[in-house]
């Protein structure tokens, strides 16, 4: 897949990346319609910068489906735009509309344009409580393996470290 990535180098790497936490208990409702309900959360800053410049990541995970989207984003700031244009795909693509948007109640969710495309959509924002990533564990756990994959990776592959933001979007999955 990528040069100089060792297969057979991936378990030892595996492991010497892992670590666990207890998971939350409680349930958030689960609905049966694919993308009607979205887990979306930030991570970053992460340094040094990717190719092109991009310090962040936004994960949105479907409820149902469990499908995953990565974006790479040079500002926090980006974070509604690339929410915008996930919405208009989800409907082009698949004719549902997302109906929750599950977050962590972080600063770049609060932006007013954001906030206003919501509401034309009807797209309620469902909140976690802050600091709480047990509540939104599908976004979490989803980004907690989907960074621990990109670092093995890096390990074993040998390229540069500004890679590690690409290789999240490469193991999504």
């Amino acid at each position: 897949m990528y040069p100089g990535v060792n297969i057979s180098e991936l378990c030892e790497a595996c492991a010497l990346r892992k670590s666990k936490k207890l998971l939350y208990k409680g349930k958030l409702p689960q609905e049966n319609t694919p993308e009607h309900t979205i887990h979306s959360d930030l991570s970053g800053k992460i340094l040094p910068s990717s190719i092109g410049g991009g310090n962040y990541y936004l994960k949105l995970t479907g409820d149902f489906s469990c499908f995953k989207s990565v974006y790479i984003l040079k500002r926090k700031s980006d974070t509604g735009t690339e929410i915008s244009n996930y919405v208009h795909e989800v409907k082009r693509k698949h004719g549902n509309c997302v109906k929750v948007l599950v977050n962590d109640n972080g600063g770049e969710y609060l932006d007013s344009d954001l906030q206003e495309f919501l509401n034309n959509k009807g797209i309620k924002m469902q909140l976690t409580a802050p600091y709480s990533p047990k509540q939104n564990t599908i976004s979490e756990r989803g980004n907690r393996l989907t960074s621990e994959k990109a670092r093995t990776l890096l390990f074993t592959s040998n390229l540069p470290t500004n890679q590690c933001i690409a290789f999240r979007k490469f193991v999504k999955f």
